[in-house]
C-alpha cells in the first residue's frame, strides 16, 4: 500500500553556543530550515502545530538545549512534534543549520528522509 506524504519547510532564526567538547563555539546564530514530513493530515494543521510548538518557541531566541548541537536540536524538535497531536502523522524531521549540514532525527522513517 502506498503512503502519501508531504514535506513542509519552516524557517526560524536562533542563536546557540557550544561549551567544551572537541569544537567549542562562541554564541552565534543561524537561519535554520526545518523539514517536517507527515502523512494523512491537513497541511494547515501541520503549519499550526509546528509554528506553535517549535517556531514560536525558538525563533529569535537563544537555544537552551545542552549541548546545543544540531543533532540534539533536531531530536528536541522531533520530540515536541511527537508529543503533539501530530504524533501519529509524523514520518520524518530534519534540520539544516548551514548549507553544508543537515541533521535528521534518529526516529525518522528512513524512506522519508
Amino acid at each position: 500500500m502506498a503512503v502519501i506524504t508531504r514535506t513542509d519547510v519552516f524557517h526560524f532564526r536562533a542563536t546557540h553556543h557550544l561549551d567544551g567538547g572537541p569544537a567549542p563555539e562562541a554564541l552565534h546564530g543561524h537561519d535554520y530550515r526545518l523539514e517536517v514530513t507527515t502523512s494523512d493530515v491537513d497541511r494547515a494543521r501541520v503549519v499550526e502545530v509546528v509554528t506553535k510548538h517549535v517556531v514560536a518557541v525558538l525563533h529569535g531566541r537563544q537555544i537552551e538545549i545542552a549541548p546545543a548541537t544540531g543533532e540534539n536540536i533536531v531530536e528536541w524538535i522531533d520530540q515536541r512534534l511527537r508529543d503533539s497531536d501530530l504524533r501519529h502523522h509524523l514520518r520524518a524531521s530534519s534540520l539544516r543549520e548551514t548549507p553544508k549540514n543537515r541533521f535528521v532525527s534518529a526516529r525518522s522513517e528512513a524512506r522519508h528522509v
